[in-house]
């Protein structure tokens, strides 16, 4: 993620008495379930943690809030407490779908209705098995502080489209535009472009900014990109600042990110390309181990190449003791790519 932005919303300084009946509206566009009670450990200070709360008790929900998310506690409290929803950011979700299938089995968790997931990727392995251990309970959503969402997709979208993030609201539209302007068909892949009914978001003090994301029709991306499919379900591949170069091919690091987590001995990875004098970019993987875990580069890059085209495969990896992200779980991906870039 980049530096702190301020986003000016066209729908900043709606009336508060607006408020409850808007955030009870969002959480029915999430599918979130009536009343129950829900377990957030997310920042509340974040769009997602904050939508979430505001919601849940819009729609007469309990709430359990947790300062730390430990795996095997939180279906603990599903069965011991009767957790009926939750939302989980992708790295917590492969946390979770890393534990054993006793973890599920010997436990009742049959109160639990709806898990949400936002913020970052989740890897499609991590996701599947969360389906087949818990049901059709896993909801994803897209969305920005720009105002860009929520894009809804259930389960049931999710496996009959495998990779969608869904569809918009009705206030939202979607387009997707190629390098020189021009909007994209059905299945072709460019930036992300969205448009409110309300209007288009400005950056706070930076016009430029704020110029370079609008198209002149009010358009406007955050640097997504991606593609939608005929009848009208998002994609999303990647960030464009986090596209990888090399020798002319370009290189998504999500898709390699979602491998290399599979792999029993990462607890975190991130992804990104780094200078090289023969192709412009190279692949590189910065790694956290789970505790006790052993892994050296070559095993790494040997276990990659058994997954992964070659030119996808990690030509470098770096071990570190834990990976940035901020508390809400989003990577602070720059600050480790930056590391290999002149200023």
């Amino acid at each position: 993620t980049g530096a702190s932005k301020g986003v000016v919303r066209p729908d900043q300084g709606v009336p508060l008495e607006r408020w409850g009946p808007g955030m009870r509206a969002w959480g029915g566009f999430v599918q979130m379930p009536e009343q129950g009670l829900m377990y957030i450990s997310t920042p509340l200070y974040h769009a997602f943690g904050a939508g979430v709360l505001g919601s849940s008790l819009n729609r007469g929900h309990s709430l359990l809030v947790d300062d730390r998310f430990e795996a095997e506690k939180f279906l603990d409290l599903i069965e011991s407490r009767r957790i009926t929803s939750a939302p989980l950011v992708p790295t917590l979700m492969v946390r979770l779908a890393k534990l054993p299938d006793d973890a599920f089995a010997s436990r009742d968790l049959s109160a639990l209705r709806w898990i949400a997931h936002t913020a970052a990727p989740c890897p499609p392995w991590a996701k599947q098995r969360l389906i087949d251990m818990l049901g059709p309970c896993i909801v994803e959503f897209y969305g920005s502080s720009e105002g860009t969402g929520p894009v809804v997709c259930t389960s049931q979208d999710w496996m009959d489209r495998p990779g969608t993030v869904g569809k918009p609201n009705p206030t939202l539209r979607i387009s997707v535009v190629g390098d020189n302007g021009e909007d994209l068909p059905p299945g072709a892949i460019g930036t992300l472009y969205f448009k409110r009914d309300d209007g288009a978001p400005k950056y706070h003090g930076d016009e430029e900014k704020t110029r370079n994301a609008q198209l002149p029709d009010g358009r406007f991306t955050v640097g997504d990109v991606g593609y939608l499919d005929e009848d009208g379900f998002m994609y999303l591949v990647d960030r464009r600042v986090d596209l990888i170069l090399n020798g002319g091919v370009n290189v998504y690091p999500a898709e390699i990110e979602g491998v290399l987590s599979q792999h029993p001995s990462i607890r975190d990875v991130a992804v990104f390309g780094i200078p090289d004098p023969e192709f412009g970019q190279q692949v590189k993987a910065a790694v956290e181990l789970e505790p006790g875990a052993s892994l050296s580069e070559e095993e790494l890059i040997a276990w990659s190449r058994e997954r992964l085209a070659g030119f996808k495969c990690p030509r470098s990896v770096d071990f570190h003791e834990a990976l940035p992200r901020e508390a809400h779980g989003k990577l602070k991906k720059r600050l480790l790519r930056d590391a290999y870039w002149p200023a």
